[in-house]
């Protein structure tokens, strides 16, 4: 039995385990992509590749899409907090899509290290949305509509034989 065997043997006797196993082996049940937690986990002959799901995305994207313009940072250069320290949004509506946004700006911010600190500053804004908040994250949208996919890239592991302690 080989370790991959005893390991999938090892996790059922102690999970219940459900969903695909992403790997090479198509005739054991294996698939060459799945996905984890809303991620998109890929088998490649060079290593694993890993990246948030695209539909979180764009529905920051599709939200914000009229006169949305393309960024290049994610965020703006404000100093000061007066940019964001504008009127305070009334609209029950708008709040909660703001909110809603946010919330995926925050959980796309693992996978997209550029944003984590414009999702961060957005976040400090979801009790009282502000105008200046709302440009923050059409600004981030924009940024994410020019951006595109970040495709994080595992290799395997070489055994070179060789070592050197440190």
């Amino acid at each position: 039995m080989c370790i991959r065997d005893r390991v999938r043997t090892h996790l059922q006797s102690k999970y219940d385990l459900t969903g695909d196993v992403v790997g090479p082996y198509a005739d054991e049940g294996e698939v060459l992509q799945g996905d984890i937690l809303h991620r998109l986990v890929r088998w490649t002959p060079t290593g694993y590749e890993w990246e948030a799901d695209p539909k979180h995305l764009r529905s920051i994207i599709s939200t914000y899409k009229e006169n949305l313009k393309p960024y290049t940072t994610p965020g703006t250069k404000e100093i000061n907090h007066s940019y964001w320290d504008t009127a305070v949004v009334k609209d029950k509506k708008v709040i909660t899509t703001y909110r809603s946004r946010v919330q995926t700006a925050m959980y796309l911010s693992p996978d997209l290290p550029t944003i984590q600190f414009s999702a961060k500053e957005l976040a400090r804004h979801n009790s009282k949305p502000t105008e200046g908040a709302l440009n923050g994250m059409k600004h981030l949208a924009g940024y994410l509509m020019n951006y595109g996919r970040l495709i994080h890239h595992f290799p395997w592991y070489t055994d070179t034989g060789t070592y050197d302690m440190v």
